[in-house]
């Protein structure tokens, strides 16, 4: 995140137009969402659908785990979606109790463990903040959910599921939205880059983000012509 806007995020003015956009639908639909929704909806009842969706994303975390040459990860996963699923339905947690931590997954990560450069910035409608390597890893994710299969022939449920993430995700950021001074754009876009780049150099056993590039190192380019 330290490295020059022209690095990082060569597509700026396009991407703060969109951040403009989804700022907007954000101040108008989202964050009113999230705040109703915080006070109308019980703290134990978000928790418990917050719990669930996680733990059905364990499967996909245990495969992407697999993917980076971590076994050990994986079957820890597979636990907590067996202990989880068995005992609450995925509602509540018991698995932590145990000792297995979660630890979300997702595929522009596991590209990242293996080298693959993130690309350019790129703010995404509605989405977010991303980068290409992992809004690539996007679509693919979207497609490993369950949800997307069990909802199948249930389109009204498969959407409704999908506006109600949004908002609970929202919603968990309500507590923060004061850390966000000045030019927010880029406060959003550097606090990204710096977990993402964190989140895979951790996996590898680095105790360093450097070793993570946005783009081909310049050098490595040069040296393959």
């Amino acid at each position: 995140a330290a490295q020059p806007d022209e690095i990082k995020d060569p597509l700026q003015p396009l991407n703060r137009q969109i951040y403009a956009f989804n700022d907007m639908l954000d101040r108008n639909v989202a964050r009113p969402l999230a705040v109703q929704y915080v006070a109308k909806v019980p703290t134990d009842v978000r928790g418990s659908y917050r719990h669930f969706r996680k733990n059905m994303g364990e499967p996909w975390n245990a495969v992407n785990q697999l993917a980076q040459g971590r076994p050990l990860r994986a079957i820890k996963s597979l636990g907590r979606f067996t202990i989880n699923t068995i005992t609450t339905l995925g509602l509540a947690d018991p698995a932590r109790r145990l000792g297995l931590e979660t630890e979300e997954e997702d595929l522009g990560t596991t590209l990242g463990y293996y080298g693959v450069p993130s690309g350019a910035y790129i703010m995404l409608p509605i989405m977010g903040p991303s980068t290409l390597r992992d809004a690539a890893g996007r679509v693919v994710d979207s497609q490993a959910r369950p949800q997307k299969y069990l909802l199948e022939d249930h389109d009204n449920l498969y959407w409704t599921e999908q506006v109600m993430r949004g908002v609970d995700t929202r919603a968990n950021l309500l507590d923060v939205e004061s850390v966000l001074q000045g030019d927010k754009y880029a406060a959003i876009r550097d606090i990204y880059l710096q977990r993402k780049k964190f989140e895979i150099n951790e996996k590898k056993g680095g105790n360093s983000a450097e070793d993570v590039s946005f783009i081909e190192d310049e050098s490595e380019t040069n040296s393959d012509n």
